[in-house]
């Protein structure tokens, strides 16, 4: 009797290009379907914080109202020292709490709900928004605010793609603007939110 002899088959490792092929497909396939939601979600939480810090300042105003009878040099509540919760000048609140001018996603600023008007030679009247926060410690010359009511406006990082701007008054009016032709002039000055606007 005889032995067959086995022939060894040598077969190369690895994956075949067909192989990497469809596990590059798919990866791509669920990057396109991961990417934007996560996206999105990233824009929702920033969008929540957001309106949950504009309802607290909300109560920090009426607050200051019932016991200075007025919104007029309204502060809001720092953080610390070196906390980085608000700007130099205490306009401009930036969320998250601890973000600042570089890492924020939205900045929330305060308004007078009445404007400043001045006409210029040509007989045309310009307004221009008053701060309801002082902009320096001395109240009597840095605020010309009447402090009968008060807008809130949040403005998004340009990171933030596709982030609304939010708008909440004395008057407890809301809206989320997503109206590219409302421009953020006539948001603050007029409180102006576009054509069937969105209230959160």
């Amino acid at each position: 009797m005889s032995n067959p002899v086995h022939k060894s088959v040598l077969r190369p490792t690895g994956f075949t290009l067909i192989e990497l092929m469809v596990a590059v497909a798919i990866v791509a396939i669920l990057a396109a379907i991961a990417i934007p939601s996560y996206q999105q979600y990233a824009v929702r939480n920033a969008q929540n914080q957001t309106q949950a810090r504009m309802r607290e300042l909300s109560l920090e105003l009426e607050r200051w109202r019932a016991s200075n009878l007025s919104f007029r040099n309204f502060r809001p509540n720092v953080c610390g020292t070196g906390d980085n919760c608000y700007d130099a000048n205490n306009i401009s609140i930036y969320v998250p709490i601890g973000s600042n001018a570089g890492n924020y996603r939205y900045v929330i600023r305060l308004y007078d709900n009445q404007n400043d008007s001045a006409t210029n030679d040509d007989g045309e009247t310009t307004t221009t928004p008053r701060s309801l926060v002082p902009t320096s410690d001395d109240s009597s010359l840095s605020n010309i605010a009447i402090g009968r009511g008060w807008k809130m406006i949040a403005l998004p990082n340009s990171n933030l793609s596709r982030a609304p701007r939010l708008y909440l008054d004395s008057q407890q009016r809301t809206c989320v603007v997503t109206d590219n032709t409302v421009t953020d002039d006539n948001l603050q000055k007029n409180g102006d939110c576009g054509a069937n606007p969105e209230v959160w």
